[in-house]
């Protein structure tokens, strides 16, 4: 589900994400799609926004396991 207006979706709700690699890992690896995306003019990135879920959030821990133990999931 792509959504054109993710003002829609209420804040707490919503996980911003802003590095290329937790992207790629999340989206690739883990099947969790974004539901929106845009370019933050401030930071000169794109920003990917995903929805809370469960399943955002156990990934999230194994990502941040991850990198406490220096492993790379994603080359």
């Amino acid at each position: 589900m792509y959504v054109v207006n993710p003002d829609s979706i209420s804040e707490n709700k919503k996980f911003y994400c802003k590095s290329k690699n937790l992207k790629k890992f999340l989206c690739e690896l883990k099947k969790i799609p974004y539901v929106s995306k845009y370019y933050d003019e401030e930071i000169k990135r794109m920003v990917w926004i995903f929805i809370k879920t469960k399943e955002l959030s156990d990934a999230l821990y194994e990502w941040k396991q991850n990198k406490i133990n220096g492993i790379r999931a994603i080359q």
